[in-house]
C-alpha cells in the first residue's frame, strides 16, 4: 500500500463532503458559482475544494449562472432601468462569473437607448409640459441628470438623453 493512497481518499472524502454542503446550499433556490464557492469558503474550504466542486456542481447542471443573469437583466427594464455596468456589478454581487455576466449583457440595450426610455417613462410628457422657463427646465436637466447617475450611467450618456428630453426648450 502506497502512502498516497490515504490521501487520495481523504481528500476524495474532503470533496464529497464540500460538495454535500454546496448542494445542501442550493437548496432548490437558483444559485451562482460565486455564491456557493463564497458559502464554501466561508466553512472553510480550501480554494482548490472550492474550485474542483464549483466545477462538478457546474457540470452537473446545479448551477444557475446564466439564468440568474439573465432573470437580473430582464427585471432592469421600465422604471427599474439601469446602465449597462450598473447590470455587470449587480450580476458580480449575486456571484455570476464575468464571462456569463458580458454574455448576458450582450442583449442589453445600448445605455444611450435604455437612458432615453428611463427618462420617459420616470419623467412623462405631462410633467415636461409643465416647465414653464428656461429655469424651470434647467432645474429639471439637473434632477433628470442626478437620476439617470444614480442608476448608473455615466455623465456623457446622461447629459445626451437630458438634451434630448429637454430639445424642445433649447430657444
Amino acid at each position: 500500500m502506497g502512502s498516497g493512497k490515504p490521501e487520495a481518499e481523504e481528500r476524495k472524502g474532503l470533496l464529497r463532503k464540500a460538495r454535500e454542503d454546496a448542494v445542501a446550499f442550493i437548496g432548490i433556490s437558483a444559485r451562482t458559482s460565486g455564491a456557493v464557492a463564497a458559502s464554501l469558503r466561508r466553512s472553510g474550504y480550501a480554494e482548490e475544494v472550492v474550485d474542483g466542486v464549483v466545477d462538478s456542481l457546474r457540470e452537473d447542471g446545479y448551477l444557475k449562472d446564466k439564468e440568474i443573469a439573465r432573470a437580473l437583466l430582464a427585471r432592469s427594464g421600465g422604471k427599474l432601468a439601469e446602465s449597462r455596468d450598473a447590470l455587470r456589478d449587480r450580476m458580480t454581487r449575486r456571484g455570476v462569473p464575468s464571462d456569463v455576466s458580458e454574455q448576458v449583457l450582450g442583449d442589453a440595450e445600448e445605455d444611450r437607448v435604455s437612458a432615453s426610455s428611463l427618462l420617459r417613462v420616470q419623467f412623462p410628457e405631462s410633467r415636461l409640459d409643465a416647465l414653464k422657463t428656461p429655469s424651470d427646465a434647467n432645474r429639471m436637466a439637473v434632477r433628470m441628470v442626478r437620476f439617470l447617475a444614480s442608476r448608473g450611467y455615466d455623465a456623457e450618456t446622461a447629459e445626451e438623453a437630458v438634451r434630448k428630453a429637454l430639445e424642445r426648450f433649447d430657444g
